[in-house]
């Protein structure tokens, strides 16, 4: 890896740190009931989803899991993706997966009864 891509990384972790500091991750999951800001804060969702300790914030945010889930059924074929990438994102904890369940989203029940945990 190349000394700017470290420094880019780097500097992509701290702002998305600032971001969990400063409380936002509420105001980008109070964007998900807008259509048009809707893309936008998935988007960020998925941004920030891949840190596991990100991704637990995401998941502890009031009506995130519903949200999200409900944009699985999106009209717009990337914006459902976005949504699953960031469902799978959170499926870490065992708790979100009950919430996903309860919203009618089972595939990561499924896979987690499957394996037995």
């Amino acid at each position: 890896m190349l000394f700017s891509e470290c420094v880019r990384d780097t500097v992509a972790k701290k702002l998305q740190e600032s971001i969990v500091k400063a409380g936002a991750i509420h105001l980008v999951v109070k964007h998900l009931y807008k259509d048009e800001a809707g893309h936008d804060a998935i988007a960020v969702l998925l941004e920030l989803s891949s840190r596991e300790a990100i991704a637990e914030e995401i998941g502890k945010a009031k009506n995130s899991i519903p949200l999200i889930v409900s944009m699985l059924h999106y009209s717009e074929r990337d914006v459902s993706e976005k949504a699953h990438i960031v469902l799978q994102n959170l499926s870490f904890n065992t708790h979100f997966i009950v919430k996903m369940a309860e919203c009618g989203y089972f595939k990561p029940f499924v896979c987690r009864f499957n394996e037995g945990t």
